[in-house]
């Protein structure tokens, strides 16, 4: 009896903690928005404090896979836009990151979603 006793309780502690896990895992709707809203507020402040960086990397990228003095002229101008480009996808997303707990939007803006992901 007391062996019996003892695996129904044990079935029970495994079974409660199991259904815990499951319930940790489980997110609502609003909670998943308000994390992509979180998400897309960083993402768009990383990306408008180093929208800058994108401009070395261009320049860096370029005469690593050119010539030297045509990859430095291909990197800069491509520096240029790609860094304008990226600061301002920062900038949008740090600007509809209150809207996206309203419309989840799963697609960033830009690819990479910032320049540390490459």
């Amino acid at each position: 009896m007391c062996k019996k006793l003892c695996v129904v309780a044990s079935l029970l502690v495994i079974l409660s903690m199991s259904a815990a896990l499951y319930a940790d895992n489980c997110m609502t709707e609003t909670e998943e928005r308000v994390g992509w809203a979180g998400e897309k507020f960083v993402r768009g402040a990383t990306n408008l404090a180093s929208g800058w960086l994108e401009f070395f990397a261009k320049i860096d990228k370029n005469v690593t896979e050119k010539e030297s003095v045509e990859g430095a002229v291909n990197g800069v101008a491509e520096g240029l836009v790609w860094s304008g480009y990226r600061t301002a996808a920062g900038a949008c997303d740090l600007v509809l990151s209150p809207f996206a707990a309203i419309k989840q939007d799963e697609k960033p803006i830009i690819d990479p979603p910032t320049l540390f992901e490459k």
